[in-house]
């Protein structure tokens, strides 16, 4: 059927409407690329259009927006200032901007602009500084009620002695509780009570700090600052440190249990030894990865330092965990330096002891906040605390007397506590 609708010709004639076939296929692609065109025209019409609306810039205001770079212009003071803030936030050093690594990350980010010297960095912290004391200063005298905290840090390196003084206060805009440290007085005469009331005097003076409106002032129980205090503001005025306080209870505790401080020495002994020796570390580390942590989860001992809170109960706890490891470490070694390993019956004393003084850890931390009211929450915390202790479970007559002297030594801290913030004023 196909075959017959199919028209009869000659060579000629199928030539010539061969030929016509190409033409009209030419034509017809010729008139889809006008089509295609006119689309792509319309396209543009209405980009353009579109385009047409927006504000273009006029020259002025490319001049303008270039010289904003310049020293002195708009983006070159926000620049500078956003540099110095992340220098005072990230405690980085001055000679920061001076780096290879930031001149470069600054050229690609912004290459138009050009960091300051470190000396210019210099006056404009201090710029800064008195910027910020003018505001804060603002906010003290607008401010009712005024909490202070003061303790001394003694720079072992350089055995030099710094009074911090921090003040507590509420945002009188948006109600917040805020807390700043107002200076890190370098102290140049002897830490006696009266020396350090002087400090008080002179830095409150400098922030025209009345001191009637400072309720109470919390510090360690060191007696100069006791009675640094009691020359500052008067009886009654001060908190004792309960952080503080309760890192004493436990240190008190656990140095009159003889066998507990053999044992926290003879842990010592072996931490020291793997500090020293960078074979034993390396061990250390070459089982770890063994089985099967990734160098970001190595786990190193950790040594306690008597002026760091919890750093006893964080050496147990680290020693616990790597116990095995450190044994078989130990066990191959043969020079006669080598520690002797912790035996089984104390690491069971051990676990007791982390147990018991886990809880204490948590209290202190929870009194350690900045953006809450922790005085309210010295007895509620210190009643869960005792609750905590009397119903851990030890197996080891170690724990069993430690966990009996604590138990002791809360019931008077509670006590002392309730003397303390009953003289509290209402407003507090």
């Amino acid at each position: 059927m196909s075959v017959a609708l199919l028209p009869r010709s000659t060579s000629n004639t199928s030539h010539s409407d061969s030929n016509s076939f190409c033409d009209n296929n030419e034509d017809l692609v010729n008139q889809m690329n006008h089509q295609e065109e006119d689309n792509q025209s319309l396209d543009t019409i209405s980009v353009l259009s579109k385009s047409a609306k927006l504000k273009q810039q006029t020259v002025l205001q490319l001049f303008e927006k270039s010289a904003s770079y310049d020293d002195g212009g708009e983006r070159h003071v926000a620049i500078t200032q956003s540099l110095v803030f992340m220098i005072i936030k990230d405690n980085l050093p001055l000679s920061c901007v001076e780096k290879e690594g930031l001149k470069q990350f600054v050229h690609v980010a912004c290459p138009r602009y050009k960091l300051p010297s470190r000396f210019k960095v210099t006056d404009l912290i201090e710029q800064r500084y008195s910027t910020t004391k003018a505001i804060l200063i603002n906010h003290l005298q607008e401010t009712r009620y005024l909490t202070m905290s003061s303790d001394i840090v003694t720079i072992t390196n350089s055995t030099r002695s710094f009074l911090i003084i921090t003040v507590h206060f509420l945002n009188v805009a948006d109600e917040s509780l805020n807390s700043c440290c107002l200076t890190a007085h370098y102290m140049t005469e002897g830490h006696t009570g009266e020396y350090i009331k002087d400090c008080f005097e002179n830095i409150t003076s400098d922030f025209s700090i009345d001191k009637s409106k400072i309720v109470n002032f919390s510090t360690d129980n060191g007696s100069n600052m006791v009675a640094a205090v009691n020359l500052f503001l008067g009886t009654k005025k001060r908190i004792p440190c309960v952080a503080h306080t309760i890192n004493l209870i436990i240190d008190g505790v656990l140095k009159n249990n003889t066998n507990f401080s053999n044992l926290a020495d003879q842990i010592k002994r072996i931490v020291t030894y793997f500090k020293h020796s960078v074979s034993a570390s390396d061990e250390l580390r070459s089982e770890q990865l063994a089985e099967g942590k990734k160098e970001g989860q190595i786990l190193m001992l950790i040594q306690a330092v008597s002026t760091r809170w919890n750093s006893c109960l964080d050496m147990m706890e680290r020693f616990l965990k790597l116990s095995s490891i450190v044994a078989k470490i130990l066990a191959s070694r043969t020079k006669n330096n080598v520690p002797d390993m912790v035996a089984t019956s104390q690491l069971t004393i051990l676990r007791d002891l982390v147990t018991l003084l886990g809880p204490f850890k948590i209290v202190t931390e929870d009194l350690s906040a900045e953006k809450y009211v922790t005085a309210s929450l010295v007895i509620p915390l210190t009643n869960l605390l005792k609750q905590e202790i009397e119903q851990t479970k030890t197996s080891t007559a170690i724990g069993v007397s430690v966990q009996n002297d604590l138990l002791k030594v809360l019931s008077f801290f509670r006590m002392q506590m309730d003397h303390f913030l009953t003289f509290l004023p209402a407003n507090a």
